[in-house]
């Protein structure tokens, strides 16, 4: 049996290579990135790509696009960026704008999905 999976942030499928993996499969992945958009389609021509800022799309194109219902897909993964709560940005700059970093966005979207 396969479990329907939502993917966000979907990058070139890393995550969503591993999920596969355990018998979930992909019916929608959203990134922003072209040329990881343009590796999806080449891996996965299967998957439905949608090519766009999370910001930009709604749940229901979401469900609508993946071939789902509301309560339908079994698995939520997404690897948002990290750069605005990563110690990095700290040691860069002497400090992190977190949650004022635009990127951050990107947590309440998911959260707005989940």
């Amino acid at each position: 049996m396969k479990y329907n999976t939502i993917s966000l942030f979907t990058g070139a499928g890393g995550l969503d290579y591993g999920v596969e993996a355990a018998s979930f499969s992909t019916t929608i992945a959203i990134e922003m990135d072209a040329w990881c958009c343009r590796t999806l389609r080449h891996n996965r021509k299967h998957w439905n790509v949608i090519e766009r800022p999370i910001e930009q799309i709604s749940s229901k194109e979401i469900l609508k696009t993946a071939g789902l219902k509301a309560k339908e897909a079994d698995l939520l993964i997404g690897g948002p960026p990290c750069q605005p709560f990563s110690k990095s940005g700290y040691w860069v700059k002497g400090d992190a704008d977190r949650l004022k970093d635009p990127r951050a966005n990107t947590l309440r979207e998911y959260m707005r999905v989940l």
